[in-house]
């Protein structure tokens, strides 16, 4: 399967239906980055995983996120956002409420440092074709994530 990376467009836009169609494994920031709500309900609506948070640095929005399930995707840049410690930390918060956790590469020996997060990151989609899971209800998952969020 293709992937295609289309930043930064408008809720609603054509490109997430065009990507539909070609069967992309993912959608990267269907929306301005710091727009919660529209990349929800566009990642509600696709039947394809959304990555997001690629320009994101703080704990605190990671973990709202997170909590509120913005994206399928979590993916922290492990340049911005603060080398390998402070990826971990998020993808395994992202774990724990059932997100799958990816890193974003913004260039230089990223690819190297993108193979020691994946090497020490179970659940990292790195290089692999995923389709869309259905979103877990009220499950424990939700418990968990709710309990760690909390601390």
């Amino acid at each position: 399967m293709p992937t295609l990376t289309v930043p930064m467009t408008r809720p609603g836009y054509s490109d997430w239906r065009m990507l539909e169609d070609i069967q992309a494994i993912h959608y990267e920031e269907p929306c301005p980055f710091d727009n919660f709500d529209a990349t929800r309900q566009v990642a509600d609506a696709l039947s394809i995983r959304s990555r997001w948070a690629s320009r994101k640095s703080s704990q605190w929005r990671f973990q709202w996120m997170i909590r509120n399930r913005v994206a399928d995707i979590v993916q922290p840049d492990l340049f911005y956002y603060g080398g390998l410690v402070r990826s971990r930390r998020v993808a395994r918060m992202a774990e724990v409420c059932d997100l799958a956790p990816t890193v974003h590469l913004s260039g230089g020996f990223g690819f190297v440092y993108s193979l020691h997060f994946a090497s020490c990151t179970p659940g990292s989609v790195l290089g692999r074709s995923t389709r869309k899971a259905s979103r877990p209800t009220a499950s424990g998952s939700i418990r968990r994530c709710a309990s760690l969020m909390a601390r």
